[in-house]
């Protein structure tokens, strides 16, 4: 893989001067990238003739450099203060560019706007004192599921007991949710890729918080499969204003003890996407004819129920109400779009009450697939629907 290494120099005459080094190793590491470094600033200043004054560093406690590499989560945290990967639009990887080292999905409509990546000043020193962090600015517009992602210059071992990855995150308020994903660096939709799945933790207050991301098990082994790292800071967020996240300090960490819920978990949490409303405080649903698309729907963000299997059949229970008969549907996918199938479409669920009632409808076996994805969809538009106490219960 070939990117730019970017190196800031001070020189005794106090002028900062850009040093750029291309090669073609992701896995390069740190002791070779320094004795580089080194050579090029003793024969430049041994084979200078002219007044240039020589690379010196001043003051050892002054971080005067910089290095954009991809980091190694093996070594220990990455806090970004010295080191990380290159957010530069010449590494940012395209179809056109496919080896670039970082990427972001999520643009709006027409591939605009896009969020941007970048290192920024900690805007807050309260609970993380670090100088420098990642500031991810999402303008109006962009996708509930927009984020980004970089590649590891190492695939990520995890230690017994320590299956896990921290992440330092500026929260805005409780309840907010972040979702992490590890993969491979195969492109998506590759036959073989491997991720993680989604995994969503929601913050408990306001400001920084030390997230912990368990990472579940898979049919393969975790440990020498992961070499890229993804975040959606916002996920589920639609922006009616232009907003700006943090995050810092990524590190493998203790594995988190999960209490598991008592009793069926109520999937009321859904993204409304491509021109669907939802409004979460009445439960109510709607498909408007006005700027939406086709396949336009609500996508459930209470992920912790995923996977679901059906090897005997399953149910799904609900209430609902609509003051004109209007038909919904469910459509169960093995993930997010785009690597959706196999998939599983309930036939129209005929919703014919005015007040609130009970609705079931009944899963036939899905034998051995497995579904990390539910959606929702309104069939007729401009017909609101509300729908509460949504639960999807696998038959034993």
């Amino acid at each position: 893989m070939t990117y730019l290494e970017r190196v800031t120099l001070k020189t005794r005459d106090t002028t900062i001067k850009p040093l750029i080094i291309n090669y073609k190793s992701n896995t390069m590491n740190t002791k070779n990238l320094f004795l580089a470094l080194i050579a090029v600033i003793f024969f430049t200043a041994c084979g200078s003739n002219d007044d240039t004054p020589d690379p010196m560093i001043d003051n050892p406690d002054d971080p005067i450099t910089f290095l954009e590499i991809d980091p190694d989560i093996n070594l220990g945290t990455i806090t970004f203060e010295e080191t990380g990967p290159s957010f530069s639009l010449e590494n940012e990887n395209l179809e056109a560019n496919p080896l670039g080292n970082w990427g972001r999905f999520g643009e709006g409509e027409g591939g605009n706007p896009k969020i941007e990546v970048a290192y920024a000043d900690n805007p807050n020193t309260t609970g993380n004192t670090s100088d420098k962090v990642v500031q991810i600015s999402e303008p109006v517009g962009v996708a509930s599921w927009a984020g980004m992602f970089f590649n590891l210059a190492e695939t990520i071992t995890f230690p017994e007991g320590k299956e896990a990855i921290a992440v330092d995150f500026l929260s805005p308020g409780p309840g907010h949710k972040v979702l992490i994903k590890l993969e491979d660096q195969l492109a998506a939709g590759t036959e073989g890729k491997k991720d993680t799945g989604d995994i969503i933790v929601e913050t408990v207050g306001t400001g920084w918080e030390t997230l912990v991301f368990n990472i579940p098990d898979k049919t393969w082994d975790k440990s020498g499969t992961y070499s890229r790292f993804v975040i959606i800071a916002g996920f589920g967020v639609t922006n009616e204003a232009a907003t700006d996240y943090y995050f810092d300090n990524l590190a493998i960490t203790d594995t988190k003890e999960v209490v598991e819920p008592e009793g069926p978990v109520v999937l009321d949490s859904w993204d409304a996407f491509d021109g669907t409303t939802f409004d979460a405080a009445n439960s109510v649903f709607e498909f408007p004819s006005t700027g939406s698309q086709a396949w336009a729907g609500f996508a459930n963000l209470t992920t912790s129920v995923y996977p679901f299997e059906f090897p005997n059949g399953g149910t799904i229970t609900f209430k609902a109400s609509a003051a004109t008969t209007t038909n919904i549907k469910f459509r169960f996918e093995f993930k997010p779009y785009p690597d959706v199938d196999p998939a599983y479409d309930t036939t129209n669920i005929e919703i014919n009450t005015t007040a609130l009632a009970d609705y079931t409808f009944t899963i036939p076996s899905q034998g051995t697939n497995t579904f990390s994805s539910l959606i929702l969809y309104i069939v007729e538009k401009d017909q609101p629907v509300t729908i509460t106490d949504i639960v999807v219960t696998e038959t034993e």
